[in-house]
């Protein structure tokens, strides 16, 4: 299957100190390589989405699956059949302003 490539926003500003995103991914279409300067999680709420990295790849469904994408890590994310799609974005500096030592 040949994939189109979608553009990606080049003025998105860093979550302060978390950001979500909710997005539509048309079938046979992906974001191409890229990363981003803060963590991310990707979860699908409807369809199927694939996500890439340089070593793994992760085809998600939405039922109750997410990746998780370190800063600075080279990802791609695309569809076959079509996406609806979170990201939640989570500044690298986050655990300064959130206590994240026990489970809440």
């Amino acid at each position: 299957m040949e994939w189109t490539s979608l553009n990606i926003a080049h003025h998105i500003t860093a979550p302060n100190p978390l950001a979500i995103r909710k997005e539509f991914i048309p079938a046979a279409h992906c974001f191409p390589e890229h990363k981003h300067k803060w963590h991310q999680v990707v979860y699908a709420t409807a369809g199927d989405l694939m996500v890439k990295t340089i070593e793994q790849s992760f085809l998600i469904s939405p039922k109750l699956q997410a990746v998780w994408l370190p800063a600075g890590t080279q990802h791609q994310v695309g569809s076959s059949q079509g996406a609806y799609f979170n990201s939640l974005w989570i500044a690298n500096d986050a655990h300064n302003q959130f206590d994240m030592s026990e489970p809440t």
